[in-house]
């Protein structure tokens, strides 16, 4: 039973099969790690792309508009979108939870988070 584990070699070419240690992470599970040691702040979830980097300026822009000393973390690892349960970017995350996906926030909007987590 290759499948369950019970086999040490595959019969059909020879080949050996080794077990994944139980220490080593998957990368989603670092990923979910990484955002449960660091929650706080306000993260925009992107892939680089136009919208999504301007997303970011428009955060940045309205944090310096409140005087708040915060920055902007802008995330582009697979991974860790993924972890924050994200399909559409941009998205934007605050103090560890998901706030908007796939569209592009308003400057009202963008304004009433930057002075929620400021």
């Amino acid at each position: 039973m290759f499948l369950f584990g019970k086999k040490e070699r595959d019969g059909s070419d020879g080949r050996e099969v080794r077990p994944q240690p139980q220490d080593e992470l998957s990368p989603f599970a670092q990923a979910e790690r990484l955002i449960a040691q660091n929650p706080s702040g306000i993260k925009i979830l992107g892939t680089n792309g136009a919208v999504c980097l301007a997303m970011k300026t428009a955060f940045e822009e309205a944090l310096a508009r409140a005087g708040s000393s915060k920055t902007v973390e802008y995330i582009d690892d697979l991974n860790v979108i993924a972890a924050y349960g994200v399909i559409h970017t941009p998205a934007v995350a605050a103090d560890g939870k998901l706030v908007a996906s796939g569209r592009v926030l308003t400057a009202g909007e963008i304004a009433a988070i930057v002075k929620k987590h400021k």
